[in-house]
């Protein structure tokens, strides 16, 4: 009986008292065993619908199958496949696909190294729906006309995605720009401040 890595096949053969009778059976383990590497997680785990998160899948055995790989992402509904880089024996990175058609859903991760199969064992990916500007909302003291001058105020942004529904987890950048606001003529003109510190602090919730 020997094991064939290529295949990933049990060839067992056999006979009697020094003769050949042509016994030969052929059992195909790929499925069980799996490729010679494995995947143990994934860095960042999370990641908007609209892929293009740049991620690197850990494990081990990968430089030897080869230098490209393919990360597949499965859901019930279906899946995408995207090709990554093996960057070591022990780390592939890729950009994550496009995963609108499914939407907000989590997936599990396989990787295939050299054309050979993919993984037994799997990495957990969460993606979340884009926040959408026209559904966010934005309130506190900071929003509110005439505020004390030379004292920290607050305001919270309440995440949403385009059908109203509160995000669940971080990750979302902002760009905030302070204006003041001077009525002229009955027309508001709005002028940059640049001097005023503030902070972001993400609650990830």
């Amino acid at each position: 009986m020997v094991y064939d890595p290529k295949g990933s096949r049990m060839v067992i053969f056999g006979g009697w008292a020094n003769r050949w009778y042509d016994d030969l059976f052929v059992c195909k383990v790929g499925d069980v065993v799996g490729p010679p590497y494995s995947v143990h997680s994934i860095t960042p785990n999370m990641g908007p619908i609209t892929g293009a998160t740049k991620c690197t899948i850990t494990g081990v055995g990968f430089k030897s199958s080869g230098n490209q790989a393919t990360v597949r992402f499965a859901c019930v509904k279906g899946f995408l496949e995207t090709p990554g880089d093996v960057t070591s024996d022990t780390t592939i990175t890729f950009d994550t696909p496009n995963f609108e058609k499914f939407g907000p859903i989590a997936v599990e991760g396989r990787a295939g190294v050299g054309g050979k199969s993919l993984t037994n064992s799997v990495v957990g990916f969460n993606y979340f729906s884009v926040t959408s500007c026209e559904t966010t909302l934005c309130f506190g003291p900071a929003v509110i006309n005439k505020c004390i001058a030379v004292h920290p105020v607050t305001l919270v942004i309440q995440a949403r995605d385009a059908k109203g529904i509160n995000r669940t987890c971080g990750m979302d950048e902002y760009v905030v720009a302070l204006k003041t606001v001077t009525v002229k003529k009955d027309k508001e003109i709005l002028e940059p401040i640049e001097d005023i510190k503030f902070e972001i602090i993400d609650q990830r919730d």
